[in-house]
């Protein structure tokens, strides 16, 4: 109640008493939903399934092959339960002991256990296992209610309305949420197409089918619908039936045939996942984001693989009607999303993607179909729903210029051809992901790097987030979240363009299932030498979306990117930083100041506001001020701020950027001249109070001081520039902690130089 409280303190007056009547509404209805379920079977009564074919088809071998290793490695732990989860490192899911039944009486319902008994009997009668017996066809069950980091475990007896989380420190509900989105199972389907091509494969594409068909019926048979952990949040069970559905077909496509029982209970959970989402929309008048476009985009994959019924036909309506609606609620007329954050940018842009790729699929007959349903659903951000087919292809046409724009803003601010900087939250989200983005380290060295897989590592607020069940593996797998190639694969694969060059290698993968979603019967080609340059060759080149308040110029040698705008979410600031005025800069590819990040959200509230926090960025600092302010606690008032008194703002003339904010009393302003040899930098401001102006460099980069006003910092492959102070005021070189990925931390270096109070202008200046 007193989170609640707090929550509402961030209620603007006018919206406060909907708020209030939503909620009770909200909780009135999940009680008496609960009170039904805990009676009664909650698996769905359907009719048998016709057979429908693949929706995706698997990519062509030798766009696998560049990464057949990585593939085939990772694979090999999933097959055996071993994940890395948010930067975990490998940690064993799996539960001891063969008594499944006994375990499955603990885990559901008195009223499930009996479907969910007989899901368990056919997993455990596997056509794989006995063709190529049973000592090759393991079975690891997972743990899908456990916190691999904390140790701590939800109830999966437990409605779905009565999980909470964020009360018990450490804990972190996005652990289990991320193993149930099933982003592994692709690979699996992967590994086993590599497999076959190889003269003497250990393992045939049956073994990793029967991995597939096992952990997919574990979870179905350990987790009814609305009980648990995994139907928490409707946003993860369409991300999960996403990927599901996508490994089921793409196994289809390379000749597996699966056996009718797990193919009716694999599409009958198709429905329920598509009738939680559409009766558990995270949609609000005011405070919606990515959540609901994730409802979105699930819930239509999920009706893609299955027979278009009225009640399909009419869910499949309103979901394009609300993405049309919607994309134009969460994308600004510059092409960036609304969430004042480049990696959700990339994480939603992948979502209506998938939306456009799966509805323009629909056939003529189909469109007709799906138009003309007796079935209706009211429309929540739609003002109508296609009604016609021409209406339902205006709604596609409204869709697709928004991925377009999408895609634009986020080619145009990737500062390496690669990586979106780190601006905002980076929650390390994705769709599907198959291209192995990461590094293999050895594991006696990771913890070195990553403080985060150091054992002795704690938090103020957390004794410990190293795993209890951590696995013994040679190597620990380290995800480059922020090489965003995979999703504008995906992005060009919707949008039927050819594949850009920077994208053959990485980014290939995703292009083509996304590709055969139109095109089932053969691969879109790879050939990009038809692409136009999507921008000239000339420098500088500048790039300016005023609405997310990024700025970006590019000269020959180095790129900077400059942050002034809003808090994002029309107001909310749920993934927004006080990073007003920041920067990033990399230099001939390599990134050497950044954003350091997000670290955690529920698991540690301190290292959460931490890194929201205008002290971890690289801009004007007043101790003891932040741009903008939230209300302490944990739970959900983590993704909220109070009202932007920063009101930011920024602008270019040539090639100099000038930015505002009104945070502290007296506006702050930097402007900062590119030439194409440095920056030249000033910052103003009037407040009569020590000022600190610093830089927070990315990690591996190495700073010397060879005099006071003067700092060098050298790159891993040995690029340089120099820090000059040209105010007078000496500069100092101090630990910090940088976060590239969600529950990742790495030591870094922060550039810093403290000012007295008289001082208002500070110049300084970056040679390159």
């Amino acid at each position: 109640m007193q989170q609640l409280l707090k929550q509402l303190r961030m209620v603007p007056i006018s919206q406060l008493a909907s708020k209030v009547y939503r909620r009770l509404a909200k909780e009135g209805g999940a009680w008496f939903e609960a009170m039904k379920d805990k009676r009664v079977c909650t698996y769905a009564e359907t009719y048998p399934f016709p057979d429908i074919p693949p929706i995706v088809r698997m990519p062509e071998g030798e766009t696998l092959f560049a990464h057949a290793l990585s593939i085939k490695a990772l694979a090999d732990n999933h097959c055996q339960s071993i994940f890395t989860i948010l930067d975990s490192g490998w940690v064993k899911m799996s539960i001891l002991g063969k008594d499944h039944h006994a375990r499955l009486k603990d885990a559901v319902s008195s009223s499930n256990y009996p479907e969910s008994a007989r899901i368990l009997d056919v997993l455990l009668s596997s056509p794989f296992a006995m063709k190529q017996g049973s000592d090759r066809m393991q079975f690891h069950p997972i743990d899908w209610q456990y916190d691999c980091k904390s140790g701590y475990r939800w109830d999966a007896m437990s409605h779905y309305s009565e999980i909470g989380y964020g009360t018990k420190h450490g804990s972190d509900i996005k652990v289990p949420w991320e193993l149930g989105r099933f982003t592994h199972a692709p690979g699996l389907a992967c590994a086993a197409v590599l497999s076959e091509q190889e003269e003497s494969p250990m393992r045939s594409k049956e073994f990793y089918a029967h991995v597939f068909r096992t952990q997919a019926l574990d979870f179905i048979a350990f987790n009814p619908p609305r009980f648990g952990v995994q139907w928490k949040s409707s946003m993860d069970c369409g991300l999960r039936i996403m990927n599901l559905l996508i490994a089921f077909d793409l196994f289809r496509s390379i000749g597996i045939v699966w056996d009718e029982e797990f193919t009716f209970i694999f599409r009958r959970s198709l429905h329920e996942h598509a009738l939680h989402i559409m009766q558990h929309l995270e949609w609000s008048p005011t405070n919606r984001g990515n959540h609901y476009l994730a409802n979105l985009a699930g819930m239509l994959i999920a009706l893609r693989g299955l027979p278009l019924s009225d009640e399909h036909c009419a869910m499949i309506r309103f979901a394009i009607a609300e993405a049309a609606a919607e994309v134009q609620q969460q994308f600004l007329p510059d092409g960036l999303n609304f969430e004042a954050s480049l990696p959700y940018h990339g994480f939603s842009s992948e979502m209506i993607s998938f939306i456009l790729a799966v509805s323009t699929s629909f056939t003529e007959d189909e469109r007709q179909k799906i138009c003309t349903s007796p079935v209706h659903h009211a429309s929540l951000s739609a003002s109508i729903q296609p009604a016609t087919p021409s209406e339902f292809t205006k709604a596609l046409h409204d869709i697709k210029h928004h991925v377009h724009k999408a895609y634009e803003g986020m080619v145009h601010v990737l500062i390496d051809d690669m990586h979106l900087p780190n601006i905002g939250d980076n929650d390390s989200g994705y769709c599907i992901r198959i291209t192995p983005h990461g590094t293999w380290v050895d594991a006696s060295d990771a913890p070195k790097t990553y403080i985060n897989l150091n054992p002795r590592y704690e938090l103020p607020d957390v004794d410990s987030m190293y795993p209890p069940k951590k696995a013994d593996e040679p190597y620990e797998w380290i995800i480059d979240t922020l090489d965003y190639r995979t999703s504008l694969g995906l992005i060009c694969g919707a949008l039927q363009m050819q594949l850009p060059e920077f994208l053959l290698r990485n980014g290939a993968i995703e292009y083509q299932i996304m590709s055969s979603i139109f095109q089932p019967e053969e691969h879109t080609p790879l050939n990009s030498s038809l692409l136009p340059i999507p921008f000239s060759e000339s420098y500088p080149r500048l790039h300016a979306y005023a609405g997310f308040g990024i700025w970006c110029i590019k000269q020959e040698r180095y790129t900077a990117i400059m942050r002034a705008g809003s808090t994002g979410q029309k107001g909310k600031g749920g993934h927004a930083h006080n990073d007003q005025l920041s920067f990033v800069l990399s230099v001939q590819g390599e990134e050497f100041l950044g954003d350091p990040g997000t670290f955690w959200y529920t698991a540690s509230p301190l290292m959460r506001n931490i890194g929201r926090s205008v002290t971890m960025h690289s801009t004007l600092i007043i101790p003891g001020k932040e741009q903008n302010t939230w209300i302490e606690g944990h739970g959900d008032v983590l993704f909220w701020m109070k009202p932007d008194q920063a009101k930011a703002d920024g602008m270019f003339n040539d090639t100099v950027w000038r930015g505002i904010h009104h945070a502290y009393g007296e506006p702050h302003m930097r402007s900062m001249i590119c030439s194409p040899l440095g920056i030249k930098g000033h910052d103003t401001c009037a407040v009569e109070i020590r000022k600190i102006v610093q830089f927070h460099c990315v990690p591996g980069i190495e700073a010397s001081q060879e005099k006071a006003g003067t700092v060098q910092l050298k790159s891993p492959l040995g690029n340089t520039i120099t820090l000059n102070s040209l105010s007078g005021f000496a500069w100092e070189i101090l630990p910090a902690v940088y976060s590239r990925a969600y529950g990742r931390v790495e030591e870094s270096t922060i550039i810093r130089m403290e000012v007295d109070a008289k001082t208002q202008d500070i110049h300084w200046e970056i040679r390159i």
